[in-house]
């Protein structure tokens, strides 16, 4: 049936599947009468608001497939949020109602309902938290496919030592020295280098970031213990943690273990926290922090600067951390104003006793800027690219 409506109804038509995000926690709370009641009225509130040459239909254990007229994708888009409305206001009973809508325009060329029904159950894929619409976009399925990939080999490349690790340097410019390394990673597969932003976020999604960030300091703790056992000094690095890292019940566990089973003077790591993260788990950094401050661990706010910054955020964490990484996106944009605020953050920095670091600096006028200012701990890659390290020397 809903193949041959299809057929005879494309022009000026779009396709939605209508999704109930949390039908099972209801159902375990509520039972399966429960919603079977709530998905009835659904579908007689659909069938009400639709013109005589437009159809629902229920498929699936939680979905509605919705052909409706929309002369473009901001009607469209209109239409389904009245739709929306109306379900909360009709169809809400004492448990709220997750609803999302996957839609596609069919005056595109598809050839059957099955791609239509596979592309907007994709397009659910790629819902941000807070939204309750999304359109399919044709990159969308080479993107969840990709992300399927990732998400099979994941655990197989842990195994197999296939995530290696990478450096990048920070310079000290006054004494010429490097004072310390950033760890990085890249992914190593079938003669490929898959880059971070080819995998992190995915990681981050599926909460896998927070193996690999274990695997990276079990790693570079061991490289650090081999270098202890031959007298070869080794200046800090300075690894990132996830938000899933804070929200964990045992990283902070594993990470003292692999501290002391290494016998690991703390001086060598230094633990980065992206700003942003401070706001959504200000107490489970702040624990974190000061469970591993007696270690000698060195911490950093990355990212300075960024979406987030607040002076009362900084006022609260100015106790806890030691050094302050300088969002590069000032130096995206360097100009009048940059100099400015970069110039009142750096004085403000200073006077909180706090360490600078410049990241992503890349030209001499960045580098004399920042002198001037007296900032003279640089990284980026008018001093040193990235490197990989070798492990097993």
């Amino acid at each position: 049936n809903i193949q041959a409506f299809f057929e005879t109804h494309k022009d000026g038509y779009y396709c939605s599947q209508l999704n109930i995000r949390n039908i099972t926690d209801i159902m375990i709370a509520k039972g399966t009468d429960y919603i079977e009641d709530i998905k009835e009225k659904i579908f007689n509130l659909l069938n009400n608001e639709f013109y005589n040459d437009e159809v629902c239909y229920k498929v699936y254990y939680n979905d509605f497939i919705i052909f409706f007229k929309a002369k473009d994708d901001d009607e469209a888009y209109n239409r389904l949020n009245s739709l929306l409305i109306s379900i909360n206001n009709n169809v809400k009973k004492s448990q709220s109602l997750q609803i999302s809508f996957g839609v596609i325009a069919l005056s595109q060329i598809y050839d059957n309902i099955r791609s239509i029904l596979r592309k907007m159950s994709i397009s659910l894929g790629f819902l941000k938290k807070d939204d309750n619409i999304i359109f399919y976009v044709e990159d969308m399925e080479k993107k969840y496919y990709y992300k399927e990939l990732i998400m099979s080999y994941k655990e197989e490349a842990l195994e197999n030592n296939e995530f290696k690790l990478y450096s990048q340097d920070k310079y000290d410019c006054m004494s010429n020295e490097i004072i310390g390394s950033e760890l990085l990673v890249r992914w190593h597969r079938n003669n490929n280098v898959l880059m971070p932003s080819e995998f992190i976020p995915i990681f981050n999604e599926c909460g896998f970031i927070k193996e690999l960030d274990i695997f990276m300091i079990h790693e570079i703790c061991e490289y650090i213990k081999k270098c202890k056992n031959k007298n070869i000094d080794v200046k800090p690095y300075s690894i990132n943690l996830s938000k899933i890292d804070f929200e964990s019940t045992d990283f902070l566990e594993n990470v003292i273990k692999i501290l002391e089973t290494n016998d690991i003077d703390g001086k060598c790591i230094e633990f980065e926290i992206t700003e942003g993260l401070f706001f959504d788990n200000f107490d489970s950094i702040i624990n974190f922090i000061t469970k591993l401050k007696p270690y000698g661990i060195t911490f950093s706010i990355d990212d300075f600067g960024s979406a987030y910054s607040s002076l009362n955020l900084l006022n609260k964490i100015c106790p806890y951390v030691d050094i302050v990484k300088l969002d590069k996106d000032f130096l995206t944009n360097f100009n009048d104003n940059s100099k400015i605020i970069l110039r009142n953050i750096v004085n403000l920095l200073k006077e909180l006793n706090l360490r600078i670091i410049c990241e992503g600096v890349e030209t001499k006028e960045q580098i004399d800027f920042f002198k001037s200012l007296n900032c003279n701990v640089f990284q980026g890659f008018y001093y040193n690219k990235v490197k990989m390290i070798d492990l097993l020397k």
